[in-house]
């Protein structure tokens, strides 16, 4: 039986990522959540302070300058313009440690140390999430079943939305698909035996949507599978891999976005009415089309920068809700035109840099999970959550040479190509 190694690396690439998979505070005693807080800025400062430090210099890129900039915009800079918005500063910390994280991770570590230091960091926290889904499979409202709150003067009771570990029924479809395509992409990469525990775990993920019929995360993961299939075939008949070209970065991106402004633009009409009603949902998508009419108006009053982060009872006196229920119309409605433009230039610095075939299959499998990410945000976006954020960097780095660590890690031996036991069994080594 073939020993499986820990590097140092892995270890702490592994600790790290584990941070930011914050659980919900309904789901774990007060003491704990205030010590997850302290253990994602502890992770935020080290990782910052490594990228300062790394080699003698501030080694970073564009993609980490622009989703720096983004994220402080949203959390910091809007408050600056805004009457009701606030410094939202864990949220913050937390954003900027993620992606500093990830910043870090393939400045110092090899693709391979990365890819499984994320796929066991997320698996376990997203396990948890399924795993607490299993135990409230049968309680209507999950882990917070039963609660009632006080809100604007309204006694609020949970509705038949299903809370578990980590976030929402639909909002999970964002922890889970990161390390879906993290695992396929290992499998291209690395393993052929990685191909079955994407199968195993997508299996999990489709069970718990089908059960719950949560329809935007059902439809979202759908399409990825659907798309991996199709690598996943071009990978084994040679003939058929120039189609990969067809799933790639700049479509996935143009599609999501297009996907995005589709059901604000019909929310009401026919065209909505017939396609919510496959789905038993109202020609409203459930509410939506009222709480996106509600933030583009109030975003007309701010249209440069916004509205900011508000508090819950602000934000539900203005449009009804806690979030806009759309990523382009939260960020409209929050950071303005700036922050929808700031979002655009970080999807834009995240191109990947595609050199061979196996590339082009990594490539597609990471846009395809962007384009079911964007899918999801057209319905539900929550903003705090910086893990699916995760798939820009992956894919950005797609094509690129593995690096030598710069000293913070071990160094690991310099490998490009792909070994006889991944799926990519024709792919020689680079010297």
């Amino acid at each position: 039986m073939k020993r499986i190694r820990i590097s140092e690396s892995g270890l702490l690439l592994t600790l790290g990522f584990l941070a930011f998979y914050v659980p919900a505070s309904y789901a774990v005693p007060g003491m704990i959540s205030k010590a997850w807080k302290l253990y994602y800025v502890m992770v935020t400062v080290l990782s910052v302070e490594a990228l300062l430090f790394v080699s003698g210099g501030f080694r970073v890129s564009r993609r980490y300058l622009a989703a720096v900039l983004y994220f402080f915009w949203f959390y910091a800079g809007t408050s600056l313009f805004s009457e009701n918005g606030t410094l939202d500063l864990y949220a913050l910390i937390r954003c900027v440690g993620f992606v500093s994280l990830m910043e870090l991770a393939f400045l110092t570590a090899s693709r391979k140390t990365v890819l499984r230091a994320f796929i066991v960091a997320g698996a376990a926290m997203s396990g948890l999430q399924f795993l607490t889904f299993l135990i409230y499979s049968d309680t209507v409202g999950g882990m917070r079943s039963g609660s009632v709150y006080i809100l604007a003067g309204r006694v609020m009771a949970n509705s038949t939305q299903n809370w578990y570990f980590l976030t929402y029924d639909n909002d999970s479809i964002n922890y889970f698909l990161p390390v879906m395509a993290a695992l396929l992409c290992y499998a291209l990469y690395y393993s052929r035996r990685a191909l079955l525990w994407f199968c195993l775990y997508s299996s999990f993920v489709l069970y718990m949507y089908l059960t719950k019929t949560a329809a935007t995360a059902l439809i979202a993961v759908s399409v990825f599978l659907l798309v991996s299939l199709a690598v996943v075939i071009t990978c084994v008949f040679p003939g058929m891999r120039p189609l990969l070209s067809l799933f790639s970065f700049r479509n996935a991106v143009l599609a999501g976005f297009l996907v995005q402004l589709l059901p604000v633009l019909i929310a009401g009409n026919d065209i909505a009415y017939r396609i919510a009603g496959y789905f038993g949902k109202k020609a409203d998508f459930t509410g939506r089309g009222g709480i996106w009419r509600r933030s583009l108006q109030y975003f007309r009053l701010h249209p440069v920068s916004g509205n900011g982060i508000e508090d819950v009872l602000t934000r539900w006196r203005k449009i009804e809700q806690t979030h806009c229920h759309n990523m382009v119309v939260e960020n409209l409605y929050t950071g303005g035109i700036t922050a929808l433009i700031l979002l655009i230039i970080l999807f834009a610095v995240m191109g990947p840099r595609v050199r061979r075939t196996a590339d082009l299959a990594a490539g597609a499998v990471f846009s395809a999970a962007i384009l079911s990410y964007l899918i999801t945000g057209s319905m539900d976006w929550l903003s705090s959550n910086p893990i699916p954020f995760s798939l820009l960097f992956f894919v950005s780095e797609t094509g690129c040479e593995e690096r030598v660590a710069l000293g913070v890690f071990p160094a690991e031996k310099k490998r490009i190509g792909y070994r006889t036991g991944s799926l990519m069994i024709d792919g020689a080594e680079d010297r």
